[in-house]
C-alpha cells in the first residue's frame, strides 16, 4: 500500500499507473455549488468566470469513475476539457437519451 501514489486518486479508482489529466470544467452556479459542498479532490478549485458562471478544476489519474460522476451534472456543464474527456461525457449523455 505505500508503493501506490494517491495524490491524484479519485474515489479509490485511478491506481497510479492511468495518465495524470488536468481537468477543467465550465460549468453553473449549482454545479460549482455541490462542488464547494462536497469536495471530490484535495487538488479541486472553484473561479468565478462570468456571472453565473464557474471553473471548476482538479488533477486526477485518467478514470471512468470521473467521467460516470461529472455526466450526473448534465445540464449545468457548459464546456469540459480536456475534450476527448467531454466526448466521454457527451457519449454517456447520448446513451442515456436512447434508452430513454
Amino acid at each position: 500500500a505505500r508503493e501506490i501514489k494517491l495524490d491524484h486518486v479519485f474515489g479509490g479508482y485511478g491506481k497510479g499507473t492511468e495518465k495524470v489529466i488536468d481537468y477543467a470544467v465550465t460549468c453553473t452556479t449549482q454545479m460549482a455549488t455541490k462542488f464547494r459542498e462536497q469536495r471530490i479532490h484535495p487538488s479541486q478549485q472553484i473561479e468565478l468566470v462570468g456571472k453565473d458562471l464557474f471553473r471548476i478544476t482538479f488533477t486526477l489519474h485518467d478514470s471512468l469513475e470521473v467521467v460516470r460522476m461529472l455526466a450526473q451534472y448534465g445540464e449545468w456543464i457548459r464546456k469540459i476539457e480536456p475534450e476527448e474527456i467531454y466526448e466521454k461525457v457527451k457519449g454517456i449523455w447520448e446513451q442515456g437519451l436512447k434508452v430513454s
